[in-house]
């Protein structure tokens, strides 16, 4: 129950005193006089306590925004009062409202600006905080640093952790006394990371850089568990084993088993090759295939390229070669050496055609689609991918598009050269295929071609004369009699003329 001073002071602000309003506004703020502590009934009455700085001042440092909450704007201009006044708690609490927009516009730029006026009066917090926001502009890195290292050196700890993450993401060395600082405070992110900087070099650095892998892997550091299981094991990825550490890869696996279960996908990887090691007491080849796929899975290129590999090696198998290509593809896409020729020798590349080539198919297939949407999407797509005869009239269009290559399949029709693969490798491919799927998606489907082979050439020769169009404008192997025969009396009037002329001479 309220004393009768709380009782007098609550009568008086609700009758209009700005004093009163004042002194209860600082007693709900810490609780007292039998009423307990509410920051949301304090910010009310020192809001209402008028134009008074006291008040603002209690507002800005004392008052979080959440407690704020049923008038930002008022807060906002507490703290901006108080900000003016040199306050450097005040001006931390206006940079915070400006970055966030809570009770005005939000201007990021002012938000730094304020950060760095508590910073220079010596606000710890703030220089911490301007430190944070420059590392997310890699121009002002440098001071960040700056920021950072001052916060840090006077016992801010979050800090020592930032300039040390600022100097690990740089490959500075100099990260290490941060790191083993912050390591020493309890942080696995930081032995770990601190471990990862010291356990290749030899010597007692190698020593102490093992010593905190094996820390931060006892307390469950995912990435941790990989590198010091990388540590045992020796010869994974090229790495050596640290001075002092035997070899152990029974070890390894327990520790690499723990982090692949933890999400690691280089430690899948490591555990393929390891598994698949001769010599390994614990060899098995099925978890290494697993672990393989995993690893693959789980976007290592190593991984992807190796796969990739042992499923290449199957030649003849279609299945094996479509899956071979799908991970080499990956590998090549992330830059794995060797990945760009092994796929080479399972898929080839469609010759480029001229660009007014291209130009005379586009316009002629312009004129095709409308009507004969099914058979423009084949001859474009035979254009782009340098398809012969048969793969143009009989490639099934449900099939075709593997993502990363054109499978020109005509096994069901012909027993000579079945399965073709080509690479997928420009934009122009790529609308090509989708062209196909749209045009075999819809009803206009139904207008393909038909039949045999020769059916099939007939029904392709009867469009395109009735437009005058030449198949070889689309298909390499292909010249049709009755366009030969075009030709052919199209030059006997001018052999003639040519013949006569010569004569009257």
């Amino acid at each position: 129950m309220a004393s009768r001073r709380a009782q007098a002071l609550i009568k008086a602000a609700r009758a209009g005193d700005a004093a009163a309003r004042l002194q209860l506004g600082r007693l709900y703020l810490s609780g007292g006089e039998g009423l307990a502590a509410s920051p949301p009934a304090a910010f009310h009455w020192l809001t209402l306590a008028g134009d008074s700085i006291e008040a603002a001042l209690e507002i800005a440092v004392r008052i979080s925004p959440e407690a704020a909450a049923a008038d930002p704007a008022a807060y906002a201009r507490a703290c901006r009062r108080v900000a003016d006044g040199g306050s450097a708690a005040a001006q931390r609490a206006l940079g915070e409202l400006l970055l966030e927009g809570y009770g005005l516009p939000a201007d990021p730029e002012a938000a730094r600006e304020a950060f760095r006026l508590a910073a220079e009066a010596g606000d710890l917090a703030a220089a911490a905080r301007l430190g944070e926001l420059l590392m997310a502009q890699p121009e002002r890195t440098a001071e960040a640093r700056l920021w950072l290292e001052r916060a840090a050196t006077h016992g801010n700890v979050a800090a020592g952790r930032q300039v040390a993450d600022l100097l690990w993401r740089a490959g500075d060395e100099a990260a290490a006394p941060w790191l083993r600082t912050a390591a020493q405070a309890g942080d696995p992110e930081a032995a770990c990371r601190l471990g990862e900087l010291l356990a290749g070099k030899g010597g007692e650095a190698g020593r102490e850089g093992t010593a905190w892998l094996e820390r931060a892997a006892r307390q469950g550091h995912a990435r941790a568990l990989w590198l010091y299981g990388r540590c045992y094991a020796g010869n994974l990825g090229g790495g050596g084993r640290p001075a002092g550490l035997p070899r152990s890869l029974k070890q390894a696996a327990r520790l690499l088993e723990r982090a692949a279960a933890a999400g690691i996908a280089e430690a899948w990887w490591d555990l393929a090759q390891l598994y698949g090691q001769r010599g390994f007491s614990g060899r098995d080849l099925a978890r290494a295939r697993h672990c393989l796929e995993t690893a693959a899975r789980m976007g290592v290129p190593a991984a992807q390229l190796s796969l990739g590999e042992q499923l290449a090696a199957r030649k003849g198998e279609l299945k094996s070669m479509l899956e071979a290509g799908r991970w080499l593809a990956h590998a090549a896409a992330a830059g794995e050496a060797g990945a760009e020729a092994r796929l080479s020798t399972i898929a080839g590349q469609a010759r480029g055609w001229p660009e007014e080539a291209v130009q005379r198919q586009e316009d002629a297939l312009a004129e095709i689609a409308q009507e004969h949407p099914a058979p423009a999407a084949r001859l474009r797509l035979a254009a782009r991918f340098d398809l012969d005869a048969r793969e143009t009239l009989f490639l099934d269009p449900q099939m075709a598009d593997q993502g990363w290559c054109l499978l020109a399949d005509v096994g069901q029709h012909f027993t000579y050269k079945p399965w073709r693969l080509v690479r997928v490798e420009t934009a122009a491919q790529r609308e090509a295929l989708a062209l196909l799927r749209k045009a075999f998606a819809e009803e206009a489907a139904a207008n393909d071609f038909t039949g045999v082979a020769r059916a099939r050439k007939r029904a392709l020769e009867s469009l395109l004369r009735r437009l005058a169009l030449d198949p070889g404008l689309f298909i390499r192997d292909w010249r049709a009699p009755w366009v030969e025969r075009d030709r052919a009396l199209r030059e006997k009037p001018a052999q003639e003329t040519a013949a006569k002329t010569g004569m009257d001479r």
